[in-house]
């Protein structure tokens, strides 16, 4: 049964919440594209205002909603509430660069799924890649091939998985403890690097441990270049709602 939407929402908790009920506002989506994919655990696909847009959310509760827009509101296209627990990465990207969108999701329970987004099929699910715990993952193209690498922290541990073959390209061999992972360039070099919340940065490529600190990033992470040196930096939000920018480039803290 589709349940209409009809307001922009305070928070991405309001979205699982305003699924239940119909409002009488209507939406205005371009204001809803730019706040709710500032949210953890959003994500995007198509052109706010079109028909091809969709909105994807995964609440604590352990069930990923997945929004379209039509005539002027967001209704509830199709939901997953089948994960059993709490969701702790989702993403919507071209895995294997074909055209051909999917949507990968972990859970704190220990499992990863990727759906077909066209057909909202469930395509894979690590029946033999146990995990007991799933704390977070990111996707990015780490060695140049087609397809994309999903960085997976699990049970303490550090693995890259290949999304198109469907298995585990890289695991860390020490124990590497962490939440959160984001992927992107920091250095002069041409690879990408892994960063995790801990305060260990691994090479891509190589994945060497490139850079490490005494204390973690923060609970969450993200890179963007906070001091204009053609460098990205790290910020991190901590527990008690502070924030704080690391430059990785010159190794300290500057806020």
């Amino acid at each position: 049964m589709k349940r209409t939407i009809l307001v922009a929402f305070a928070s991405a908790t309001a979205v699982a919440c305003g699924a239940s009920r119909a409002v009488t506002t209507e939406l205005d989506v371009t204001a809803f594209s730019k706040t709710m994919s500032k949210f953890y655990l959003t994500a995007e696909l198509g052109t706010p205002g079109t028909a091809d847009y969709r909105f994807f959310h995964a609440d604590k509760a352990g069930h990923i909603h997945v929004y379209k827009y039509d005539d002027g509101v967001m209704e509830t296209e199709w939901e997953v509430t089948t994960l059993g627990s709490r969701a702790t990465s989702l993403i919507v990207a071209d895995l294997y660069s074909d055209g051909k969108q999917k949507l990968a999701t972990s859970s704190i329970n220990g499992r990863l799924l990727i759906y077909d987004v066209a057909s909202y099929q469930l395509e894979w699910e690590n029946l033999q890649l146990r995990f007991v715990r799933v704390d977070h993952a990111a996707v990015a193209n780490l060695d140049g091939d087609k397809q994309l690498e999903v960085v997976i922290l699990a049970d303490d541990n550090l693995f890259i998985f290949d999304s198109y073959n469907r298995s585990i390209q890289w695991s860390s061999t020490t124990k590497m403890p962490a939440k959160f992972v984001v992927i992107g360039n920091i250095d002069d070099d041409p690879q990408l690097e892994i960063v995790l919340n801990s305060g260990s940065i691994v090479d891509g490529r190589f994945y060497n441990i490139q850079f490490q600190t005494d204390q973690p990033f923060g609970d969450r992470i993200a890179l963007a270049d906070m001091t204009a040196d053609g460098f990205a930096d790290v910020v991190g939000e901590f527990p008690d709602r502070s924030l704080r920018i690391f430059d990785v480039w010159r190794g300290r803290e500057v806020w």
